[in-house]
Order: C-alpha cells, then structure tokens, then sequence
C-alpha cells in the first residue's frame, strides 16, 4: 500500500533521505520533450530523445520545431527548455531556484 504525503513530507523526506547531487536530471528532459512536442503540435514518438534535441540546439535552432519563427520570440520558454537539458545545475538547484526571468527593454 502507498503511502500518501503532504508536501511538506515529502520534502522533508526527500531532503532527508537523498543526496541533492543524486537527483537524476533525467526528469527535467522527459519534460523538456513533452513541451517540444507541445510546442510543435504534434507527436514525435521515437526520434524525440534528449540527444537530437540538444543537437538541434547546438546547431542554432529551436529545437528542429516545424514553426520556429513562432517560439523564437519566447525566449523565458527556450531559456527554461535550455535548462532542463543542461547538466550545469543540479537537478535540486532547478527546482529551488527556477530560471530567472528575462525582461525585455522596451
């Protein structure tokens, strides 16, 4: 039988019993998939991995998304995918302090 927690037990469960630098990142790619995916409207099924996605990044693109045009002007969003698919901040980093912000100057 589960064990159903509040959020605050499960924090203090997980800080307690996990290493923060043991947190795989491996969840903050599958979502970063699921929105590509969203983002382009459809599904991508079996070329949609963590390895194309970061080659199409490198290459300059959005993410090989079919309207690129449309999402490269959200750059909070592409800002946010970058981070989910970076290994340079923790996984417990990303949830306590999110990607910050960027303000336009108008």
């Amino acid at each position: 039988m589960r064990k159903i927690l509040t959020r605050e037990q499960a924090s203090c469960e997980l800080s307690s019993s996990v290493n923060p630098r043991d947190l795989p990142n491996g969840d903050f790619e599958g979502l970063g998939l699921v929105l590509i995916e969203c983002m382009d409207g459809k599904l991508r099924s079996q070329d949609n991995t963590v390895a194309r996605a970061k080659r199409l990044r490198s290459a300059n693109k959005v993410y090989g998304l079919n309207t690129a045009e449309k999402w490269s002007e959200h750059k909070q969003l592409i800002d946010l995918l970058d981070d989910m698919f970076s290994t340079a901040r923790q996984p417990l980093t990303k949830i306590q302090k999110p990607v910050r912000a960027v303000v336009k100057d108008v």
